[in-house]
């Protein structure tokens, strides 16, 4: 687990005492909900942090839908007025 669940879990290690206050203040921008933390922000619903792995997943996920597109794929722009006639027709 991060440091940042342990101090929202109420978890303190001894052997970080220097970085505590640094970690207790970043901690504010974080909530735990159900076991998944989550940042906070302003005015916006809560953002799941992700895992490194879960991250590259991600990543990788969205670079597949870009790559495979209906825009890149027929080398024009679908939202275009020439795409629409070709569909209509």
């Amino acid at each position: 687990m991060t440091p940042i669940v342990h101090i929202l879990q109420g978890i303190n290690d001894n052997s970080e005492k220097k970085e505590l206050p640094k970690l207790q203040r970043k901690a504010v921008r974080y909530t735990l909900l159900e076991g998944v933390l989550y940042k906070k922000r302003f005015s916006q619903p809560l953002l799941q942090c992700l895992t490194p792995s879960e991250a590259e997943y991600a990543s990788v996920a969205i670079t597949w839908v870009e790559d495979y597109s209906p825009k890149k794929f027929l080398g024009r722009d679908s939202t275009s007025p020439q795409f629409r006639k070709m569909q209509m027709s």
